[in-house]
């Protein structure tokens, strides 16, 4: 079975202990990311709550920080 590798992905991680229990935190950042026009690819999101990992094409990796930068007021 071949493997199919893609290099031109990048990958952002959200991580922290302000991520758990709240509700509707993943689909604002996901609705701010596209609203950017960026497409997600896959998304990973494990049992802790403390971590979202979203993958997007390399050419919309800046613009979907700075989606989330702006959604969760971060560097404020």
């Amino acid at each position: 079975h071949p493997i199919d590798v893609d290099l031109d992905v990048g990958l952002i991680a959200i991580v922290g202990e302000g991520m758990r229990g709240h509700p509707g935190l993943a689909g604002r950042i996901f609705t701010a990311i596209s609203r950017e026009m960026v497409n997600i690819i896959a998304i990973a999101q494990g049992s802790s709550e403390l971590t979202i990992a979203i993958v997007v094409r390399r050419e919309g990796v800046e613009k979907a920080v700075r989606a989330v930068h702006s959604e969760c007021a971060l560097g404020r």
